[in-house]
């Protein structure tokens, strides 16, 4: 039991921590600790383009998956988000079990791609 409980507070706090990494990354890059790191990775104003070939997203995805499943190798803020979510969503199945986690995430991921194509212009 005290294991369980221990993982749950790790997972949560991973993923508290991922999601303050990219509050930092998208609202106070210059006055963050990866200001003076890789920017073409770290800095959210020019690492946006790293997803697509030359980063030009006309030319398509620069390798296969990098503007979805695997965006989060991509650049930093993608991520934090990555991890935070994979560490939600590990807390939840130490919680609830796989089953009933893989079935949030899906239902989570489905939800956000509708909307977010919806939100946009």
């Amino acid at each position: 039991m005290f294991l369980g409980v221990f993982l749950i507070i790790l997972f949560l706090t991973i993923a508290g921590l991922a999601e303050a990494g990219m509050d930092a990354l998208a609202h106070s890059f210059e006055e963050s600790i990866f200001k003076n790191t890789n920017p073409n990775f770290w800095n959210p104003v020019v690492s946006g383009g790293n997803k697509w070939k030359n980063g030009d997203r006309n030319q398509g995805e620069r390798f296969f998956l990098s503007s979805t499943l695997l965006v989060g190798f991509t650049e930093g803020w993608h991520l934090f988000k990555m991890i935070r979510t994979l560490f939600l969503f590990g807390a939840i199945a130490l919680i609830c079990g796989w089953i009933i986690a893989l079935i949030c995430m899906m239902v989570f991921k489905g939800s956000f791609t509708i909307f977010y194509n919806n939100f946009r212009d």
